[in-house]
């Protein structure tokens, strides 16, 4: 039986779903320029049980005084320079929700993200959607995924070939994320991968949708 299956021996109905509480934990530095709109697209969430942790990482522009304007419509948290993995473990210590969801501060929901991967919560201890390209993306693709393969199950074979899952997208069940021990603060860059391996590692199951849920910059 899979983590996932031991934590839900009977499906949520979506009534029960949307009283389980979503972290939704950003990262950000000097991110003044995208930051609001991430923040709108959190609070523009059909799905309304969240909480939003904001560590500021060190900012040096504007950014820290757009948090402060939200009020305690977010948790806002500050701390010295230390890269994105630490900020992101940071605000996953404050995290009181049963899931952690990530967004990165250059990124978007759509309005319906959280409630749609909330209905299939039930199949796996992470779960990721397919996302949107847009902005400088001329060499990639518009989409993350090909809509025909939605890797699920223990993914860890896929995985060690390429990194498919956009970062933004991930909602990871907390106790798993700790399990694991979170992001690797050593790691300047693919700290999400390594973190995905482990998962995998440790028997994690994985599950999407192709809807293109996510946008990313």
């Amino acid at each position: 039986m899979s983590t996932a299956q031991r934590l839900n021996a009977v499906s949520p109905t979506v009534s029960r779903a949307d009283e389980t509480l979503v972290s939704v934990i950003m990262p950000v530095y000097n991110g003044e320029e995208f930051i609001e709109d991430a923040i709108q697209s959190v609070f523009d969430q059909s799905y309304r049980n969240i909480e939003l942790i904001v560590v500021d990482d060190g900012s040096t522009d504007g950014t820290l005084g757009i948090l402060k304007s939200h009020g305690d419509r977010l948790k806002l948290m500050c701390q010295k320079h230390r890269g994105n993995a630490a900020a992101r473990n940071r605000g996953a210590a404050e995290a009181l929700g049963e899931w952690i969801a990530v967004l990165d501060a250059a990124d978007l929901w759509e309005s319906e993200k959280l409630v749609q991967q909330m209905k299939i919560s039930h199949r796996g201890d992470v779960v990721y959607t397919n996302a949107l390209n847009f902005g400088d993306c001329e060499s990639v693709g518009l989409l993350s995924l090909n809509a025909g393969h939605i890797p699920e199950g223990n993914v860890f074979e896929e995985l060690v070939r390429i990194n498919f899952i956009t970062h933004s997208s991930v909602l990871i069940r907390r106790d798993l994320f700790n399990q694991v021990g979170g992001y690797d603060e050593n790691l300047k860059t693919t700290c999400d991968w390594d973190l995905y391996l482990r998962i995998a590692i440790a028997g994690g199951e994985f599950c999407g949708t192709a809807e293109p849920l996510t946008r990313y910059r």
